[in-house]
């Protein structure tokens, strides 16, 4: 989860959650339109929304841009399901031409 507001998630009836670290992952992704165009910052603590957004390398994000989003909440909210195979899918396309 990578969200940018001020709503704490971890006070919503969700099921658990951790932030999305940068290295590609597979289940339930949710990002905000700003972290995901930005491409650069994320945040460490997604339960802190106060907390200043940490620099990512940039481009952590690129991997889901082959990827189609489940849904978009609201405006601002894009919702990934990323299966393993999803995974060999992007890591094959990231590798380029041999």
């Amino acid at each position: 989860m990578q969200l940018q507001g001020t709503v704490n998630p971890c006070k919503l009836e969700l099921p658990p959650f951790r932030a999305l670290g940068t290295a590609p992952a597979a289940g339930w992704i949710v990002v905000s339109e700003r972290i995901y165009r930005m491409n650069r910052v994320g945040r460490a603590d997604p339960c802190s929304p106060a907390s200043w957004p940490e620099r990512r390398p940039i481009g952590w994000l690129d991997w889901l841009e082959p990827l189609a989003p489940v849904a978009i909440i609201g405006k601002t909210i894009r919702l990934y399901h990323v299966s393993e195979q999803d995974l060999s899918a992007v890591a094959i396309a990231h590798q380029g031409p041999a």
